[in-house]
């Protein structure tokens, strides 16, 4: 039996013109590895490039079957009820039982459907993309955040992770949020 040497996490990317964390995402999603990663300097995974370029194949063309807009849909209504409606059986949504402040809840919702959405589409969705129920969620918390006192700091972080969530997703450069 022959044994086929790899090449480390950075001369895959490298060689790929991908970024390492790109490989590396890659590894965790279940990218065949000629040995394992572990902790520490010098205990990167092993990789092979072409089962590496296989799977790279075999994510576009999953990507590219895979009917996304109706399951974001979904998704997206369903965490806009869990945003307005109470669970069976409780007198307030899930954030207020919490103690959660509604522009809270709607920052970590959005962000969490922009994270689903690069999952299934492969990228954030812009505000145009984004299903209409997400786009009142984000509307509800930016006005939220922006009825908060001045001397609640956060308030305007929450400001500025809603507005990227409407154009790139979270975590989008958005300068010094000023123009908010």
């Amino acid at each position: 039996m022959t044994r086929t040497a790899g090449v480390s996490v950075r001369e895959a990317a490298l060689r790929m013109g991908v970024s390492i964390r790109t490989v590396q995402q890659w590894v965790r999603r279940g990218a065949p590895t000629v040995r394992p990663g572990g902790v520490g300097r010098g205990k990167s995974a092993l990789v092979e490039i072409a089962a590496l370029e296989r799977f790279r194949g075999d994510l576009r063309a999953v990507r590219e079957s895979a009917p996304c807009a109706p399951d974001l849909e979904v998704i997206a209504r369903a965490l806009h009820g869990a945003y307005w409606r109470p669970q069976e059986g409780r007198q307030a949504p899930t954030w207020r039982l919490l103690g959660l402040k509604p522009w809270q809840a709607s920052a970590v919702l959005c962000a969490a459907l922009q994270s689903i959405a690069r999952e299934l589409a492969g990228r954030y969705l812009s505000e145009g993309e984004l299903p209409q129920s997400a786009r009142e969620l984000i509307y509800a918390g930016i006005d939220a955040a922006r009825r908060v006192p001045r001397a609640e700091p956060n308030a305007k972080n929450g400001i500025v992770i809603l507005a990227d969530c409407l154009r790139t997703g979270p975590g989008a450069p958005t300068g010094s949020g000023d123009d908010r």
